[in-house]
Formats: structure tokens, sequence, C-alpha cells
């Protein structure tokens, strides 16, 4: 029987510190993020504690990452996910709580929206865990407590749920080339990775806004389609410096003074 070498055992013990610092930091920074979020919105924060106390039955808890376009991508996902599972029950867990009546508000699923840190801190009382961006990530799951269905749906797509998880961004390219060619999109892949086989009409459901500033007036929307606060700077794909997008904005009010830019 080969003994294992010293190089090995001190690989091993390498790994496993890197893996406990990174833990310690993460937990740091969450209970740093949560103090912060706290001391300026008390009120927010007083009510998700009082309801986690309370134990509302959500099943699930999604923690949606990115801008704009990410988070309508998850209110998509959730309104398909009421149509198959309307049992299943959501809390949201998102960066903007105060986005939340807008974003999700229309949702039946959608029992209570907090700041995404919290996810971290009442992660033990759902079945479920989901966590959005590119795809959907299982963080943690029941099995026994879940739709089996559901589980098989994934399991369809386990070699792109390896590529994500092994490459990240790289193996994202390979996975949305590999879904166009099968004839699917962005929001396909968003469903498949959850356990949903099909998104329906891919149309956020949003509620409807009693006035419309916007009516009647000529308007272009506006997304740099990467968040200057994850400070991720050439890491994306699609980021072009910030000050270059102000100086386009800034060029196109002056050539277009009678337009609204969102």
């Amino acid at each position: 029987m080969q003994t294992e070498s010293f190089t090995s055992k001190l690989d091993k013990l390498e790994l496993k510190n890197r893996v406990i610092k990174q833990d310690k930091i993460n937990f740091i920074k969450t209970v740093r993020k949560l103090i912060k979020y706290t001391i300026k919105h008390p009120i927010d924060s007083f009510n998700s504690i009082y309801s986690y106390n309370l134990k509302h039955k959500a099943n699930f808890a999604i923690k949606v990452d990115g801008g704009i376009g990410d988070i309508l991508r998850a209110n998509v996902l959730l309104k398909a996910f009421y149509k198959y599972y309307p049992q299943i029950t959501f809390d949201v867990f998102l960066n903007n709580p105060k986005l939340a009546p807008f974003l999700f508000g229309a949702l039946l699923n959608v029992k209570k929206c907090h700041y995404e840190f919290f996810f971290h801190i009442f992660r033990k009382k759902y079945i479920a865990l989901f966590r959005t961006l590119q795809i959907t990530q299982i963080i943690d799951i029941k099995p026994q407590q879940v739709p089996s269905q559901l589980l098989k749906t994934r399991q369809k797509i386990n070699n792109w749920l390896e590529l994500y998880d092994k490459y990240k961004e790289t193996g994202w390219r390979q996975i949305v080339n590999e879904a166009s060619l099968q004839g699917k999109d962005f929001l396909d892949i968003l469903g498949l990775s959850a356990g949903i086989d099909d998104m329906g009409d891919k149309k956020a459901l949003l509620p409807i806004l009693p006035t419309n500033p916007l009516k009647y007036k000529n308007y272009i929307t506006f997304s740099s389609s990467s968040n200057p606060r994850d400070k991720i700077g050439e890491k994306a794909t699609k980021c072009w410096p910030l000050e270059y997008w102000q100086e386009l904005i800034v060029l196109i009010k002056k050539s277009y003074p009678d337009l609204e830019i969102i």
C-alpha cells in the first residue's frame, strides 16, 4: 500500500487553509455589510429579521445577482415556477430591496424580499437555495423535499453545469454557443439550470404603474450591461470604462436635447 507523500500532505493542508481563510473573509464581509445596511435602513432590516423569526412559510430562497436585466430574467424564472410548481414559494434576496415592489410585487409566489446579505444568515430556513446570474446555481438543497421532476430536468444539462462551475465566464460562452445551436436562449439556460423545462412567453410580470412619467415623451434607456459598484473592470466581457459611457450620454443629449435618457 503506497503511503501519501509529504508534498501531497502539504498541498492538502495548504488547500484546507485557503478554504478556511476564504470562509472567514466571506463571513466578515457579510457581517460588515449587514451592519452597514442595518444602520442605513433600520426599519427594513427589522422587518426582515422579524419575518424570519416568525418562520413564514417560503420554501425556497433565491439570491438575484447582477444588474436590472439579470433581475428581470429572475422575474421570468419565478413566473415560470408559479406555472409549473405553484406550491413553491420564494423569498428573494437582492442588492436593492427598495426596487422589490416593482420588480417582484406582481408575482404570486414571492413572499418577501430582503437585502442580499441576509441570504447567508437566513439560509438554514429553506429547503432550497438558488443563486441566479448567467445560470441558476443551487447553493444548497434538500432533495427529498423538492419535486423530483425539477431535479430530473436539471440533470439534462449536467455537462453545462459542470462546465460553468469549472470555467465560469469562459465556460458560459461555450454553453451559449451550444444552446443557440439547439434553438435555446439565455432564459432557456436560466430555466433549465433551475429545473424548469419551458420558460413560457419569457416576459417579466410587473405591476401596472398608476402613472407613467414618460408617457408621450421620446426617450431611450441606457444600461452599461455591468455594474460599476461591483468593480469588475476588465473581467467583464462587455465592460466599457464608465467615463466613456458618461461622455457618450453627454454627446447624445447635446445632439438630441428633446430626448429623455433613462
